[in-house]
């Protein structure tokens, strides 16, 4: 049997140094307690040797009846957007959001159950925007809208996740968030 666990990219919420890229060798510096608790899971698969693989999942978006799925950055946006209310961007936007699909996260877990792939980590992010360009990605499709930068701070400017890894095993993103927001935007 397999576990596959899906971890967060929340891991690295506390770096000190702006931007930084990060990858599976990297230390991971979760602060709060959800980052925490993820990170204290994979070390216990690893401590207990289980046929493991951990995916640190980006911030995922994508279509759910489930309405607190709805309240992380990417969904947010698309929600307002479709029922056209204006987007702030806090410090004027310029945070990282490092974001991926439901279903590409569906997949990669189905992908990775018919592999031969035991006790990896993978980061699994298929794409990085300004949270000002998820704004403008929004807006894109709901011109009524308007996007409203504000001088509030932010407490990191963000990330980069390397996905290299996970790409050499063959797997491939398919989904990308534009075509989310175009079919959310739309639906009734």
């Amino acid at each position: 049997a397999k576990v596959i666990f899906p971890s967060t990219h929340l891991i690295f919420e506390n770096c000190k140094k702006n931007k930084s890229r990060f990858n599976e060798n990297s230390t991971p510096m979760p602060n709060l307690a959800y980052s925490r608790s993820k990170y204290d899971c994979e070390k216990l698969l690893k401590k207990n040797k289980i046929n493991y693989i951990i995916l640190r999942l980006g911030s995922v978006y994508g279509h759910t009846s489930d309405k607190k799925r709805m309240f992380n950055l990417p969904n947010l946006f698309a929600l307002r957007a479709k029922n056209s209310l204006d987007l702030k961007l806090f410090s004027g936007g310029v945070q990282i959001k490092s974001i991926v699909s439901v279903n590409d996260v569906a997949r990669a877990m189905f992908f990775l159950t018919k592999k031969k792939y035991f006790n990896q980590t993978y980061n699994l992010v298929s794409q990085h925007f300004t949270v000002k360009k998820i704004g403008q990605i929004c807006k894109k499709y709901n011109k009524k809208i308007s996007l409203k930068p504000t001088k509030n701070k932010i407490p990191y400017e963000g990330y980069y996740m390397n996905c290299k890894k996970i790409k050499k095993t063959g797997f491939k993103f398919v989904y990308n968030y534009e075509d989310f927001v175009k079919d959310f935007i739309k639906i009734v």
